[in-house]
C-alpha cells in the first residue's frame, strides 16, 4: 500500500512541476512581448531558449537565433556569445553536431574578443565534447586542457 501512495504521490509531483514549469515559460514569453530591444530581452530569450533544449530543441534553437540577431543590432556582444552558445546546444540535443561545432565556434570567437574567461573556458569544454563524440580523442582532449588553463585564468 505504501508503495501505491508513494507512486502516487511522484504522479502528482511531476504534473504540478509541468504546471509550473509551463507558467514559467509563459510568463517569460509574456515579459519579453512587453520588453524594449535590450540587453535584459537578450538574457530573457536566452533563459526561455534553455527551458527547450530536451523537450524542443528547435524552439531552443529559434529562441537563440532571435537572442543572436538582437544582440547583434543592439551590439551586445556577451550576449552574441551566449547566443550563440544556446544555439550550439540546440543543435546538440537534435544530433547535428556539425551546426552545434559551427555555433560554438562563433561563440568561442566572440568571447575571445571581450575576453569572456568563463565562456572561452566553457565553450572550448563543449567543442571538446564534440570531437570526443566523433571518436577523435586526440582533439578532444586537446580542447579540455585549454579550457582548463582558461578556467584557471
Amino acid at each position: 500500500m505504501l508503495k501505491v501512495h508513494l507512486v502516487i504521490l511522484l504522479i502528482i509531483l511531476s504534473f504540478l512541476q509541468g504546471i509550473g514549469q509551463e507558467n514559467y515559460t509563459d510568463s517569460l514569453r509574456n515579459v519579453i512581448a512587453d520588453s524594449p530591444d535590450d540587453s535584459t530581452k537578450v538574457n530573457l530569450l536566452l533563459d526561455l531558449a534553455a527551458n527547450y533544449y530536451r523537450t524542443s530543441a528547435s524552439e531552443a534553437i529559434a529562441l537563440g537565433e532571435e537572442a543572436r540577431d538582437l544582440a547583434i543590432k543592439i551590439n551586445y556582444q556577451k550576449g552574441l556569445g551566449f547566443a550563440y552558445k544556446t544555439i550550439g546546444l540546440g543543435y546538440l540535443y537534435k544530433n547535428v553536431p556539425l551546426d552545434a561545432l559551427l555555433n560554438w565556434q562563433q561563440s568561442l570567437a566572440t568571447f575571445q574578443a571581450i575576453n569572456h574567461r568563463r565562456g572561452i573556458a566553457n565553450i572550448l569544454n563543449n567543442i571538446g565534447v564534440i570531437y570526443y563524440n566523433q571518436g577523435d580523442y586526440e582533439t578532444a582532449r586537446e580542447y579540455s586542457l585549454e579550457s582548463l588553463r582558461d578556467a584557471d585564468d
